[in-house]
């Protein structure tokens, strides 16, 4: 499954130094690698990282952008140069497993001029239906007290619970929570135990890392969750630990709906304007506020579907009054929509309507006040879905048919198990292939014309017409000539593998012999000249006796 990672930050990058950033959330730059890095909780790749800038490095300048994995430089990198303002690399794909840490670093080559960045990237989950929680502390934990941090995205930990919490926005599973301390806790048996709660309540995903270790992880325990459900992260300190060590930690999400991740957020660090239009970036980040400038807020998307959208505040707005909550993509109001209004109602969601996301969209979360309610503070998630594909599969089927079946099944969405007693449809060419001795017989046909010249002392020029009537049967002592001509189909013994098309045809053998029939009739140009000859012969006096 595919997930969108959206982050963004209005902390201009640094022109000389080195400096690293979150995967996710509204986190300001940081010289330090290990506090921006977050823990990956399950295997798959990271891949499509895109980023924005609001102005160009300047010429003959740079901003190179990488991932990093356990701190170590991948092949996942964005070169922004010259008077280019984004840039994306969706060639690499980089395989992490549960327990890895990522962050992005930023190397500016020539000075490059400061400026705002926004990124986004992608997690391809190798289990179906998993995608990432990315959760830490922007500060170090409490060696004294009990603390709460936000579930996903980060900012520093909070003794008040409420402060912490946001809004899961569909059902599905959480599991597999991994969590690394910059600093082990002390000595034993000093320790610190993180626990996700769920609506107030401790649940049995847990960790506890005691002095002498820095990491620990639950693979074991899993909890439920529905829509509307409010989560936090407990940080419990054990036996007083001598040291306070930064956290990070991060869990899987299995979605009942294959192609839902989680979107959560929060602004504990102001309530809602209750006059005035304004906007928060739509990650939970460090230090977030409402602005009355958006380009401010902005995160970086690409391509999802956003839906469900559930909001929680502190109070209600009261009688007559509400606030309205409505994704912005690329600068423009979504139809994504939820308006919490009443003295009574904390609570709303909008579960009909969808907005889509396109690559390199803008994204912010914007709240309209209606009738100046009361001050509150907003808690938030939505669903990020990018549809999974189709499952294909190819069923060979065996069967007695004397024949070599070809057959070719597809499935759009699921496999289909079922035994082939039922009414399948199949659709079969079968080829034949026959060998076998012909050992036919030629048969020739053959027209015959038949000229004969006949040899006699006519002591004239004789003209013979003859026509074919009744067979005679005489010795001519004649000199025939014959001219035949056949058209012969001859069948042979190929010694091949003969494709053969036969259809009924007759075959006539006779004898010719030749059985010839010959009539004669009188010729009165030969006849006068005949009488004409005898006339003078008489005439001189040859003519014999009469």
């Amino acid at each position: 499954m595919e997930q969108v990672l959206i982050a963004g930050t209005n902390d201009p990058l640094h022109n000389t130094d080195t400096e690293y950033n979150t995967l996710i959330g509204f986190w300001h730059w940081y010289a330090t690698e290990d506090q921006r890095s977050k823990l990956v909780g399950t295997s798959g790749k990271i891949k499509n990282l895109r980023f924005k800038l609001n102005g160009s490095p300047g010429a003959g300048k740079s901003y190179d952008f990488t991932l990093m994995v356990n701190g170590v430089p991948s092949a996942l990198t964005v070169h922004i140069h010259d008077l280019d303002t984004s840039g994306t690399d969706t060639t690499h794909e980089v395989d992490v497993v549960g327990g890895d840490s990522v962050s992005l670093r930023c190397a500016p080559t020539n000075t490059p001029t400061s400026r705002d960045a926004t990124w986004t990237s992608m997690f391809e989950g190798a289990i179906e239906k998993e995608s990432l929680i990315l959760g830490s502390s922007a500060a170090t934990t409490d060696k004294v007290d009990t603390e709460y941090g936000y579930v996903m995205g980060g900012d520093v930990f909070r003794l008040d619970e409420d402060s912490s919490r946001q809004v899961c926005p569909t059902s599905g599973t959480i599991k597999n929570l991994y969590v690394r301390l910059n600093i082990d806790p002390g000595t034993a048996p000093d320790a610190y135990r993180f626990t996700l709660r769920k609506n107030g309540i401790s649940q049995a995903l847990t960790v506890t890392i005691v002095a002498n270790d820095t990491t620990g992880n639950d693979t074991d325990h899993e909890v439920t969750v529905a829509a509307g459900d409010v989560l936090t992260m407990m940080i419990e300190p054990i036996s007083t630990p001598s040291e306070e060590p930064s956290a990070t930690y991060g869990m899987v999400f299995v979605a009942d709906a294959d192609g839902e991740s989680i979107i959560m957020g929060n602004t504990m660090y102001q309530a809602l304007d209750t006059g005035v239009l304004k906007y928060a970036a739509l990650q939970c980040s460090v230090n977030l506020i409402w602005q009355a400038d958006e380009s401010t807020v902005y995160a970086l998307g690409q391509e999802c579907i956003l839906k469900k959208l559930y909001v929680l505040l502190s109070a209600a707005p009261g009688d007559g009054k509400s606030y309205t909550f409505n994704p912005r993509i690329a600068i423009a109001t979504g139809d994504l929509s939820v308006t919490i209004t009443g003295a009574a109602v904390t609570t709303g969601n909008d579960t009909i309507n969808t907005d889509a996301v396109a690559d390199d969209d803008y994204l912010s979360l914007m709240c309209t006040p209606a009738g100046t309610p009361a001050a509150a503070v907003p808690y938030w998630g939505l669903v990020s879905y990018i549809a999974p594909p189709p499952v294909e599969y190819t069923k060979t089927l065996t069967e007695s048919l004397g024949l070599v079946d070809a057959v070719s099944k597809g499935v759009e969405l699921h496999p289909l198990v079922e035994p082939l007693g039922l009414s399948d449809t199949v659709v079969k060419e079968p080829g034949k292939m026959l060998k076998e001795s012909l050992g036919l017989v030629d048969v020739y046909s053959r027209t015959w014309s038949v000229y004969r010249t006949y040899d006699e002392l006519l002591g004239l020029a004789d003209t013979v017409t003859k026509g074919v009537s009744l067979p005679l049967s005489e010795i001519l002592g004649l000199l025939d000539t014959v001219i035949k001509s056949a058209s012969i189909i001859r069948v042979e013994s190929l010694g091949l593998e003969d494709r053969i098309s036969k259809h009924p045809s007759k075959a006539l053998v006779e004898v010719l012999g030749l059985l010839d029939s010959i009539s004669y009739s009188k010729n009165p140009t030969v006849l006068a000249k005949l009488i004409r000859k005898f006339i003078q012969l008489e005439s001189i006096g040859g003519g014999g006796e009469r």
